[in-house]
């Protein structure tokens, strides 16, 4: 086991995602989180950095959601309020992650990969 849920978003369990990346400061990792709403469970991407060396232990991981469900195809669908990573591709420095949307459609979110590290070193555990 590499790590435990650890914040409100990922509270009820964590899971599988995306295949690392490896990146200059360390693993990059997307998986998915869990917590319990008055809407039922919602499932929420989230990140951390792994030591290259040694992936057992944990750099820094984000204290809130990379991103959560907020669009009506994320909230309502054949399970709710899911997104849910499952891929990632890079291009120059710009890193796409795929997720599954309430279990009935396919996401894609991207983001600059220099600023989601950057956040996360401001967030070293």
């Amino acid at each position: 086991m590499l790590f435990s849920p650890k914040h409100d978003h990922e509270i009820s369990y964590i899971g599988g995602g995306c295949l690392p990346i490896e990146t200059e400061l360390g693993w990059l990792i997307i998986y998915h989180g869990v917590h319990v709403s008055i809407n039922g469970y919602v499932y929420s991407a989230c990140t951390a950095l792994l030591e290259l060396e040694n992936p057992q232990i944990e750099i820094a991981r984000l204290p809130y959601p990379l991103f959560q469900p907020e669009e009506v195809w994320e909230l309502k669908g054949e399970v709710n309020n899911v997104c849910c990573p499952t891929g990632t591709v890079v291009f120059d420095d710009v890193l796409y992650v795929y997720y599954g949307a309430a279990d009935e459609r396919i996401g894609c979110a991207s983001m600059s990969l220099s600023q989601l590290l950057k956040e996360l070193m401001h967030n070293k555990k």
